[in-house]
């Protein structure tokens, strides 16, 4: 039952992140500003992980875990479970977006032409 719980919620990131790469494709067509996706995916893949994780914990004997659980109890809760995969591939995501959009968190202004030429070369957009 939990592993189907975890792996809906890996598919719930996996189509986020879809959508918010299709978005800033689209964004980037029409030269507007696009550092807001990438805070909307950032958002919504910690409050993700935030929300298995408590479940996650849920599971688990109260013995095996302290008052307060960080990221490195969390991949300890994962493997007693059986599960840790998960942590890994949602990491995955998460840097996968972060490499991409890294240029976005810097720059809060819009896109000259030139930087959206390089930031489309950088994501290796297909925009035809």
């Amino acid at each position: 039952y939990l592993n189907n719980l975890v792996l809906a919620s890996y598919n719930r990131c996996k189509q986020e992140k879809t959508f918010a790469e299709s978005t800033i494709k689209n964004e980037l067509t029409l030269g507007e500003f696009v550092a807001e996706i990438s805070d909307n995916f950032n958002n919504f893949m910690c409050d993700e992980v935030a929300r298995i994780s408590d479940l996650v914990a849920s599971y688990l004997p109260r013995e095996y875990l302290p008052p307060f659980i960080d990221g490195n109890m969390m991949g300890v809760a994962f493997q007693i479970l059986g599960i840790d995969d998960f942590g890994r591939k949602l990491n995955e995501i998460v840097q996968d977006i972060g490499t991409k959009y890294i240029i976005l968190s810097k720059n809060k202004t819009y896109l000259t032409s030139l930087e959206r030429a390089k930031l489309i070369t950088q994501l290796k957009l297909n925009l035809e």
